[in-house]
């Protein structure tokens, strides 16, 4: 089954040991820097970027390391926050059991049409503001790696 809330995975090849992407990632979410919010074990991590404003779509990005002879490979896994999920499967469920519904009662199949197609242009939305987030989040986590600190 495919997923059909937003989400995304990726993997960097960096040069870096572990214990040094996970410093970096420490010294990213530390109060002094505060790039990101989050948490980082000595064995994974999980943050998102830091915000001024809120963002509904914001990824949370969780991960982990494995190495390699030159450096190491970074796995992440971005999706929404638990919160935003639920909120987003309940009105993803909800429209269309309203439309079935007044569809029903109206003898008229075109509001059921309309609560499928709203549920569409929600999901475009959740998409494309998702995938916004991701990539400013990535280029933040890439500036976070690449720094000279």
């Amino acid at each position: 089954m495919i997923p059909i809330l937003p989400h995304a995975t990726r993997t960097l090849v960096t040069i870096l040991q572990q214990e040094e992407v996970f410093d970096r990632m420490r010294r990213a979410t530390a109060p002094e820097k505060m790039r990101f919010n989050g948490v980082v074990r000595p064995d994974r991590f999980s943050i998102s970027m830091r915000v001024r404003r809120p963002a509904t779509f914001l990824p949370l990005i969780r991960g982990h390391t494995e190495p390699t002879p030159t450096g190491c490979l970074i796995f992440l896994k971005a999706a929404l926050f638990p919160s935003t999920r639920v909120y987003m499967a309940f009105w993803l469920l909800f429209v269309p059991v309203a439309g079935l519904i007044a569809a029903r009662q109206y003898d008229s199949p075109w509001t059921l049409a309309g609560a499928l197609i709203v549920d569409l242009v929600v999901l475009w939305v959740a998409w494309a503001n998702f995938r916004i987030q991701l990539r400013l989040s990535m280029e933040a986590l890439d500036s976070v790696l690449n720094s000279e600190d």
